[in-house]
C-alpha cells in the first residue's frame, strides 16, 4: 500500500483576543437557569423541512429573545469530579445561525468561532462567572470588513443581553 504525501501552504494569522469575564452576584445554579431562559436552546424545528431561508430566519429570530440560542451544553463536573474537583462549570456553544450565515458567505472558516464558546463556572471562592471571548476580536482576524461588521454587531447584542442576565457593566 503506497502513501501519497501532499504538501500545503500554510497561512498563519496572529490576532489578539479579548476574554470577557463577568463576576456574577448570583449562585451558579440560579445564574445558569437565568442564562438558559434568556438564551434558549436551539431546536431543529427552527429549520423546518424544506423551508426557505426567510422562514428559517423568521422562526429563529422569534425563538431567540436577545438574538442568541445555545446549540450545545457541556457540564464539566461529572467528568472532573472523578479527579476530586467540586467547582461547577458548564460550557455552551452560543450563537445564531442567521448571524453566522452573514459571515459564512464571505469565509466558511468563521465557523472556528461561531457559535461562540461561553463558560459559566464557579471559582474556588464560590463566585459565579460568565466568561467568553469578545466576538469582534475573534472575527476581526479574518481581515474582512463584512465579517468584522457582524462581529461588532455581536458585541452590541452581547451588551444588550448582559442586563437581562443581571450583569451591569461600568462604562
Amino acid at each position: 500500500m503506497s502513501s501519497i504525501a501532499t504538501y500545503a501552504a500554510v497561512d498563519v494569522t496572529a490576532h489578539t483576543v479579548h476574554r470577557l469575564d463577568f463576576a456574577v452576584e448570583e449562585e451558579f445554579d440560579e445564574f445558569r437557569a437565568r442564562f438558559e431562559k434568556e438564551v434558549p436552546p436551539f431546536s431543529l424545528d427552527l429549520v423546518g423541512e424544506g423551508d426557505g431561508w426567510d422562514a428559517i430566519t423568521e422562526r429563529t429570530m422569534a425563538a431567540a429573545p436577545h438574538g442568541f440560542l445555545y446549540y450545545n451544553r457541556l457540564d464539566a463536573l461529572p467528568f472532573f469530579s472523578r479527579a476530586g474537583h467540586t467547582t461547577p462549570c458548564t460550557t455552551y456553544l452560543m450563537g445564531n445561525h442567521v448571524f453566522a450565515e452573514q459571515m459564512f458567505r464571505f469565509n466558511p472558516a468563521i465557523l472556528l468561532y461561531a457559535p461562540l464558546r461561553v463558560a459559566i463556572y464557579g471559582d474556588r471562592d464560590g463566585t459565579t462567572h460568565l466568561t467568553m471571548d469578545q466576538p469582534s476580536t475573534r472575527f476581526r482576524s479574518f481581515a474582512d470588513p463584512e465579517i468584522s461588521a457582524v462581529g461588532e454587531m455581536l458585541d452590541d447584542r452581547l451588551a444588550q443581553l448582559l442586563p437581562h442576565l443581571g450583569i451591569a457593566v461600568a462604562k
